[in-house]
């Protein structure tokens, strides 16, 4: 009866350890924190002037779709995570040069 019981509880903490987790919905930054060009078709991000160092690019800017990250977008830029939308196919060469992803404000 231990042992069965001993077997339940492993695999129920088995189960919930693997199952899948939904992140939470983050918050875009607004598209002043970003040099960007906007044509026709979609939006290419230029760089970002925001201060936080944490960025959510956009899936939108003005209605159009972000496309692409243009060429050293983040130069130099100490940020602790990017997270970039579905909507972008292209990612420019050195987009994240000399970028600092830290942990703990390195």
């Amino acid at each position: 009866m231990k042992k069965q019981l001993t077997g339940i509880i492993l695999a129920l903490c088995a189960a919930l350890t693997f199952a899948p987790q939904q992140m939470p919905a983050q918050t875009a930054n607004p598209a002043s924190d970003f040099r960007y060009d906007e044509t026709a078709s979609g939006v290419t991000i230029l760089g970002y002037n925001g201060t936080g160092d944490t960025v959510v690019i956009p899936a939108q800017i003005n209605g159009k779709p972000v496309t692409s990250i243009e060429y050293r977008a983040f130069y130099s830029k100490k940020l602790t995570a990017v997270t970039i939308p579905n909507t972008v196919t292209t990612i420019g060469q050195e987009a994240d040069q000399r970028v600092c992803l830290c942990k703990g404000g390195l």
